[in-house]
């Protein structure tokens, strides 16, 4: 977790929602794999409004 999560000063529902969710460690065996999976990861965050477009 990171050092918001274990801040005792932050909100607990506020943590909820700065939460990202858990992602696959990447398996990409060259950089056009890399780069595919990053973007599918920041459509991701786009996708669940933790990114804007």
């Amino acid at each position: 977790m990171g050092k918001i999560q274990n801040d005792n000063r932050v909100d607990p529902v506020l943590k909820e929602v700065i939460q990202m969710p858990a992602q696959a460690n990447s398996t990409a065996v060259d950089v056009a794999g890399l780069n595919t999976q990053i973007n599918s990861l920041l459509q991701k965050l786009r996708d669940t409004g933790l990114m804007k477009n």
